[in-house]
């Protein structure tokens, strides 16, 4: 069900979460260019590594503990953190841009809404019952609640 949702929305290659990702990786013979990292980077780690391709960039935007920066250098590889309002908080002379990107991606002719749960509004069971359906890890899309 989750990799034909990701075909719909555009996946050419899919990669499942809940095995090794470098095996599968090597399997349909991928190297990426670019990685983001949304969560369990620092237990990610070596297989994010493995499967980037020379002079690539991983970001992570989770908070991983210590991450060995060696297993980079080998493929001149890069890393980043990205923050959603690291521009902001650091009154960065591009802030602007930020907002431009969010423009123009709402703006896409071809972009498809990955709200696939609404909870309702905000309670203390819609928010227990969003969050038995994430910690599932069978969701499709994101969770929203109303109300705040």
């Amino acid at each position: 069900e989750s990799q034909e949702w990701l075909r719909r929305l555009g996946a050419q290659h899919l990669l499942d979460h809940a095995a090794p990702l470098a095996p599968q990786a090597r399997e349909q013979n991928l190297r990426f260019s670019h990685i983001l990292a949304t969560q369990s980077t620092e237990a990610q780690w070596e297989a994010l590594c493995a499967m980037l391709a020379p002079r690539g960039t991983i970001c992570a935007i989770d908070m991983p503990g210590m991450l060995d920066m060696t297993k980079l250098r080998p493929k001149g590889g890069g890393f980043v953190f990205e923050a959603l309002f690291a521009k902001a908080l650091a009154r960065a002379p591009d802030m602007a841009s930020q907002g431009q990107a969010l423009s123009a991606i709402a703006a896409h002719p071809g972009l498809l809404p990955v709200i696939s749960l609404h909870g309702g509004r905000i309670c203390a069971a819609n928010i227990a019952a969003c969050h038995a359906a994430l910690a599932s890890g069978r969701m499709l899309g994101k969770a929203v609640l109303e109300g705040w």
